[in-house]
């Protein structure tokens, strides 16, 4: 499977296995494979600058139909989230609609078996076309061994504005809105000469730093605006809880983006920019306004960033 062909929306990296994994979701038709792997240590990116890639090789226990994005936590699981539907109509015969799920791996056994499915139903599991950029909380990365360890997952859906929140140990998906969520008007990108317009409320979401009661800011953003916020994860961790996010900043003109990363070391989130064709930084012990982001990747090239690790 070469890049080419396909587009892949979402990248993880396992460090311990040197192992890029990619989201390479069914937006076209005769797409092979929705979830795709790539071992670092057996080429060089100088000698091959657009390696093929190999299917995934963990064992699922149901075909995937289109995963966007794939995610590793700190207990070496990757999570994928299976929309259960193909943006290309003409193919839903081959892949009839399911309801969404939260897939995850174990990447510390061999073959790498499937632990843990839920499908989300409901609000939770409404219009998955939607669905944005997801972040998995584990509570308590030290008790990795425990298979019962605290892990709660929060996905952004920028068509509902919303988001939402599966906590794992209970078995439990809600949905909260805000409006912090929604967008702030019509973001517009250009793409090989041409105007493109999308509407798009929160869309990528990065946690930061534990405190000792294991909560963490919630970074995000709308990827239809400049504004950056923050919410207590121990607000979404309760069902029910009022909401009470805090407007951070402005990044300025033009750098809507809709992913985003955090750096534990050096306190910086970075962004992935739809239309200025940079991936920008900014460091979280700084006020968040224009002259204090900076830009640490520019290309001509470089259309519409989805992802950022």
């Amino acid at each position: 499977l070469r890049f080419r062909k396909f587009v892949p929306t979402g990248v993880a990296y396992d460090a311990a296995s040197k192992m890029l994994f990619f989201g390479i979701p069914r937006k076209y038709s005769k797409v092979p494979i929705t979830l795709a792997q790539l071992s670092t240590r057996s080429y060089n990116s100088a000698e091959i600058p657009n390696p093929p890639l190999d299917k995934f090789s963990g064992k699922s226990k149901q075909p995937l139909t289109s995963v966007y994005q794939p995610v590793i936590d700190d207990c070496r699981r990757l999570w994928v989230l299976d929309v259960g539907i193909v943006e290309n109509e003409a193919e839903r015969k081959t892949y009839p609609i399911r309801k969404p799920s939260l897939i995850a791996f174990d990447l510390t056994k061999p073959n790498y078996p499937e632990i843990h499915r839920y499908e989300l139903t409901g609000e939770a599991g409404k219009n998955p076309l939607g669905y944005g950029g997801f972040a998995v909380d584990v509570v308590n990365p030290k008790l990795c061994s425990d298979k019962n360890v605290k892990t709660y997952v929060y996905i952004a859906n920028f068509d509902e504005n919303s988001l939402i929140v599966y906590d794992k140990s209970k078995g439990q998906a809600w949905s909260l809105k805000d409006d912090s969520f929604k967008p702030e008007g019509v973001t517009t990108f250009t793409l090989n000469g041409k105007e493109h317009k999308f509407k798009a409320g929160i869309f990528g979401i990065a946690l930061g730093d534990r405190n000792k009661e294991g909560n963490r800011p919630a970074y995000y953003l709308a990827g239809s605006s400049t504004k950056l916020y923050r919410l207590d994860t121990k607000l979404l961790k309760k069902k029910g809880s009022k909401l009470e996010p805090k407007l951070i900043g402005d990044r300025g003109f033009k750098t809507e983006a809709i992913a985003l990363a955090y750096d534990p070391e050096t306190k910086v989130l970075f962004f992935a920019e739809a239309d200025s064709r940079q991936v920008s930084c900014w460091n979280i012990k700084h006020e968040l306004k224009p002259e204090n982001v900076g830009v640490i990747y520019a290309n001509p090239n470089f259309n519409f960033g989805t992802d950022i690790m």
